[in-house]
């Protein structure tokens, strides 16, 4: 969340700017066209975003979801009178200003498991100084790509504490020694920066942003309904003759798995092996713990060799996947198609009774 919250952290000098007299919701964003068209045929007229395949996610929902969010808080700031710009930054490296392909980010971070335990100093209670510094200057230079950091740089620090109050609120002082069990639940609420006290533009967003009902709603209703049709989805041939080729093409480059799930779960049983993993789960291959590993030990460097073998199979794992996303696509089209045919006129009151 600290690092969310520099990346998302902008705000300028009190503004003047004309505000409009109804602020626009998350709800309202997120409704979309489908508002404008409730006759609309689509299943995306008729389906909240998120509960039908996609296969440009997670990168696709987590970037329409940082822009719709972001256009309610630049509101928001403005009827505060502060100028803020919406701004979502990509999930990429901080040595790109676009998104890397998945061929990028396999020749360097392989299926991203053994990166993980590589990663773990950085969360040490002692991390050491020279990569707590890379991990600085790669935040430092996210943050920088914000178009509001000049704003930002700009403000007194008079101005500057207006404007975080504004935009994240204002941390109460908090005992938790003396909390009761119901107000520690309270806190815990997943929409909200600290909890309910803190207001401000940002918490104010996400936190309806994160607990949206309307999507809450929409599972309670058809959730069994929908899991049963992706089910199915999967049990379909063609899917089946994907993993079939998946697998042949795999052995051919010298790998011998069944699915994704095997090639994970043999690199962190790889990672096990050398004392890099503390606690792991054999029928889930990333329900595993990293146990830190102290650089330029022996045990480092074992698991930088497996990283080594992790990236060799991810790039196989790619060139092996061919056509998945078409083909997958087109299967659970059929299939959500024909539940919202099947649907339809419980999916139009849903959605006539909660835009």
């Amino acid at each position: 969340m600290a690092v969310l919250t520099l990346l998302m952290c902008a705000c300028g000098p009190p503004g003047s700017s004309e505000v409009e007299s109804e602020r626009k919701s998350i709800g309202d964003y997120l409704a979309g066209d489908a508002a404008a068209e409730p006759e609309g045929d689509s299943p995306a007229d008729l389906v909240p975003a998120g509960y039908f395949y996609d296969p440009d996610n997670p990168e696709q929902a987590y970037r329409q979801s940082e822009l719709v969010a972001q256009e309610v808080i630049a509101q928001c700031m403005a009827e505060e009178g502060f100028d803020y710009i919406p701004y979502a930054p990509a999930m990429d490296h901080a040595d790109k200003n676009e998104p890397g392909s998945f061929e990028d980010a396999d020749e360097e971070y392989g299926l991203g498991v053994s990166y993980s335990v590589l990663s773990q100093e950085y969360y040490d209670e002692s991390p050491h100084e020279e990569e707590l510094g890379e991990a600085e200057e790669y935040y430092d230079e996210l943050a920088r790509r914000d178009p509001n950091y000049a704003i930002r740089e700009a403000l007194s620090p008079e101005e500057l504490t207006a404007y975080d109050e504004a935009l994240y609120g204002v941390i109460p002082d908090i005992d938790y020694d003396t909390m009761t069990d119901e107000e520690l639940e309270a806190m815990t609420d997943p929409g909200l920066l600290i909890g309910p006290e803190v207001g401000g533009c940002y918490n104010e967003v996400y936190s309806e942003l994160w607990n949206d009902g309307t999507r809450q709603a929409f599972y309670t209703q058809f959730g069994d309904q929908v899991a049963e049709i992706h089910e199915q989805a999967e049990a379909d041939a063609r899917i089946a003759e994907l993993e079939a080729n998946w697998s042949r093409c795999m052995s051919d480059a010298g790998y011998d798995f069944d699915s994704e799930d095997d090639a994970y779960l043999y690199i962190v049983r790889r990672l096990d092996k050398v004392g890099a993993v503390a606690e792991m789960d054999p029928s889930s291959p990333w329900d595993f713990l990293p146990e830190p590993v102290e650089p330029g030990s022996d045990t480092y460097r074992a698991v930088e060799s497996i990283l080594e073998e992790e990236v060799a199979i991810a790039e196989a794992d790619i060139a092996c996947l061919g056509d998945e996303d078409e083909v997958r696509a087109a299967v659970y089209g059929e299939y959500e198609q024909a539940f919202v045919d099947d649907n339809r006129a419980a999916l139009e009151r849903f959605r006539d009774e909660n835009n």
